[in-house]
């Protein structure tokens, strides 16, 4: 009976012995910046959700390339086990690619999208993030259920009757993909179904809502852009994300430029964004930004926690999501290593006839 009680005692600490040696696994975070909203959003959604095996060792690179190489380095030196990297500039990949290669250790990126070529290059290197073709191709939709007939385009929008679309596009910063890629898929679409657009004014404005607002005042403000009796030729902005649209109702507002139907205020144009936050949620039920798309953060976020808990096991197997499937009108496909998430269209009002 006592040889029996002694095996059971000596069982019992190799259990506990081996629970106490159990690794974490140590998952290294680099972000481009802590200071942009959709980075943080989702952040705080990856910290909620990772599995308690993990520890999230997090960096801010705070814009700086070289800083973010140097957090990059320090963590490889300090047997980091996988890297979740948000870059401040996407052709660094390369480098940070090759030696996560040399240690045979999984990396994904995910906001900023690497070229092609790097990630295909290692097959422990992933990216996660929006899909900007399907993203500029429902803002598009958007735009062309607002104006409805390129032919007879209705006078609340198309204020000038001109049959034109005269637009200002808003953009997040030189050198980002996704920037580029939902402006150019945008325009394309609308071509595609005969309507007009004449750019009036392209700028960047950093993701950001200060920057937003002052960077409209001067294409606001901009002589070519008005009529010749002064009032504004623009019909329509365009922006990558809300932020920068929350931008452009400051300055509204902060001008007097708002103007009143049925007792609520109306924009004295529509504006058009992507990436809704809880604040340009708001602006959108109060029919300030006419549609938006959403970012599903959540659903980006699920697909990064999965890509961990398959490259943590150290599987050979290739990590697949369906080519292509949906979830609520929600996209997500999969491209080799890509994995692209576009989000649904979300509508201040379908159509109602305002007077401007």
């Amino acid at each position: 009976m006592r040889r029996i009680f002694n095996i059971l005692i000596i069982l019992f600490i190799l259990v506990i012995g081996a629970s106490c040696n159990k690794k974490t696994i140590q998952v290294g975070l680099l972000l481009y910046s802590t200071n942009d909203k959709v980075v943080n959003d989702l952040t705080k959604e990856l910290k909620k959700n990772i599995g308690t095996e993990y520890e999230l060792i997090i960096c801010d690179a705070e814009k700086n390339q070289g800083k973010q190489n140097n957090q990059f380095i320090d963590l490889l030196e300090n047997e980091c086990d996988i890297f979740i990297v948000n870059l401040v500039d996407r052709l660094a990949a390369k480098s940070f690619i090759e030696k996560c290669e040399q240690k045979n250790l999984p990396i994904i990126f995910f906001n900023r999208e690497p070229l092609e070529e790097d990630i295909n290059s290692y097959d422990k290197a992933y990216y996660v993030g929006s899909d900007g073709a399907k993203i500029g191709e429902k803002q598009a939709q958007i735009i062309a259920n607002m104006f409805k007939n390129p032919m007879i385009m209705s006078p609340n929008y198309d204020l000038n009757q001109n049959k034109t679309i005269e637009m200002v596009l808003l953009k997040g910063e030189h050198g980002h993909k996704l920037s580029e890629t939902i402006f150019e898929k945008c325009i394309e679409n609308l071509n595609k179904i005969d309507f007009a657009t004449k750019v009036l004014a392209t700028e960047y404005a950093d993701w950001d809502r200060e920057t937003a607002k002052e960077t409209f005042a001067k294409i606001y403000n901009d002589e070519n852009n008005k009529n010749p009796n002064g009032s504004s030729k623009i019909e329509l902005v365009i922006t990558n994300d809300d932020e920068m649209s929350l931008g452009v109702i400051d300055f509204i507002f902060e001008n007097n430029l708002q103007l009143e139907y049925k007792g609520a205020y109306v924009m004295p144009f529509e504006i058009v964004g992507v990436n809704i936050n809880y604040m340009s949620q708001q602006a959108i039920n109060e029919k300030y930004i006419y549609g938006s798309v959403t970012s599903e953060n959540e659903l980006q976020v699920q697909i990064i926690i999965d890509l961990l808990d398959h490259l943590s096991l150290g599987s050979e197997l290739m990590f697949e999501y369906d080519e292509c499937d949906a979830i609520d009108e929600i996209m997500y496909c999969k491209n080799n290593r890509f994995i692209l998430v576009s989000g649904k269209i979300v509508y201040a009002r379908e159509d109602e006839f305002i007077i401007r």
